[in-house]
């Protein structure tokens, strides 16, 4: 499977990246940055370009990261939902989105869990800023 393939998954082929998420990545769960760069070294290291979606994210306001968090969740949900279902696999789950909830701090954990979150926030950020005209 390639990177292309990777990033512009379909959420009913999601399953076929979790494979994925075995890779050898070098990872510190301590370091906590508030670069967005930062955000995106594992999927630099698999050739992925992230210039788009750094600049998309640096410029958002509080009420496009409200948003945007409201649509990850939601796809999130239906696809963990779908794969329990067909799979009977448990998955992570976002937190509910509530006025308390960081949804910056909480979706840079929910990319840095894992490689396959990491190309799953990125197919969103695609869908949400950039939809494919097809």
């Amino acid at each position: 499977m390639n990177i292309r393939e990777i990033v512009n998954i379909a959420p009913t082929k999601f399953f076929n990246l979790l494979d994925m998420s075995s890779f050898d990545l070098e990872k510190n769960p301590n370091k906590i940055s508030t670069k967005y760069i930062d955000w995106f070294t594992d999927l630099k290291k698999y050739g992925v370009d992230t210039t788009i979606y750094l600049l998309i994210i640096q410029s958002m306001d509080d009420h496009q990261w409200k948003n945007l968090y409201i649509f990850l969740y939601s796809r999130w949900l239906k696809c963990v939902t779908k794969i329990e279902e067909l799979h009977k696999i448990k998955l992570s789950k976002l937190e509910v989105f509530t006025s308390i909830v960081d949804y910056r701090d909480t979706i840079k954990h929910f990319i840095n869990d894992d490689i396959s979150n990491a190309f799953f926030f990125i197919n969103t950020l695609q869908i949400f800023f950039i939809p494919n005209p097809n």
